[in-house]
């Protein structure tokens, strides 16, 4: 296990000098990983120690896990803004590339524990884009725009759990502000995309209806919203909104609007139709 946060913090080291750009550090990194390297080889062939694949199956994680999150913009801390228009970072670097539903189980939180100060720079990055863009949270900003890929309204918990981990250097009070935005409004968007899809419905039923057109595999996408609205009142509580803490905690419990406890055998979640029956799909 010791052997594992050594590694992850040595290769989180290196990609964020490299993203900075910082030859010397970068050097100085690499020759502690070819070292840690070398220690492995050494454990192995000294131990003939099984599970050595799965460390490195481990160790290629974080690597792809780190191809994305990337510096966006120049030395001077210019960078061209989701409005289009140039921006420079004022006691942060911008970043991009978040593949959002992908990250924020996972990803987001570790990067908060270990690095902070770049976290929050990544937390700010997202409330800029929000702000530059529309005044709704991207799902999957790729450089200056939105790709609108995945479901879900994932910078929400990125943002909570950034803070909830440590790194809380960052405009809070901004992030709030969009966060409430892209979960109360069903017209709000990121560049041309709306923040969540099928909102209207969601705050109308407590759920979304199946069928809609241009949104598929509604329970799931209600159980995103849920989780969102659920980061959502932890972050309020934590800046003393309690009216917010307590509508979104609300919110978050109408997963058991989709819950069927009388049949199937695995009491899943089901989808419903806009008049509010269960359909049944079967069982695994």
């Amino acid at each position: 296990a010791n052997v594992v946060q050594i590694d992850l913090r040595l290769l989180y080291k290196f990609f964020i000098n490299f993203n900075r750009g910082d030859a010397a550090a970068v050097a100085n990194d690499v020759r502690h990983l070819r070292a840690f390297e070398q220690g492995i080889d050494r454990h192995v062939h000294q131990t003939g120690a099984r599970g050595s694949e799965h460390l490195l199956a481990r160790v290629d994680g974080v690597l792809v896990g780190y191809l994305h999150l990337d510096v966006f913009g120049d030395a001077d801390g210019e960078y061209i803004g989701f409005d289009d228009r140039v921006h420079r970072a004022q006691g942060h670097t911008q970043y991009t590339n978040f593949s959002g539903w992908d990250i924020y189980r996972s990803h987001s939180p570790l990067v908060a524990w270990l690095f902070p100060e770049e976290a929050s720079d990544m937390a700010q990055s997202l409330v800029n884009m929000a702000e530059q863009g529309g005044g709704g949270l991207p799902k999957w900003p790729v450089a200056n725009d939105e790709s609108g890929a995945m479901y879900g309204d994932p910078a929400v918990p990125i943002i909570a759990s950034t803070w909830a981990f440590g790194a809380r250097d960052f405009d809070t009070r901004a992030a709030l502000k969009v966060m409430l935005k892209g979960a109360t409004d069903p017209e709000a968007k990121s560049k041309t995309y709306l923040v969540r899809p099928g909102l209207a419905d969601f705050l109308k039923y407590g759920y979304i209806p199946m069928e809609q057109k241009g949104l598929r595999g509604s329970p799931s996408v209600a159980l995103e919203y849920e989780t969102a609205d659920f980061a959502l009142a932890q972050f309020a509580r934590a800046h003393g909104d309690a009216k917010t803490y307590a509508e979104m905690m609300r919110r978050a419990q109408w997963w058991t609007r989709l819950f069927d406890p009388d049949r199937g055998t695995t009491r899943t979640l089901r989808s419903k139709e806009d008049a509010h029956d269960y359909r049944y799909f079967p069982d695994p």
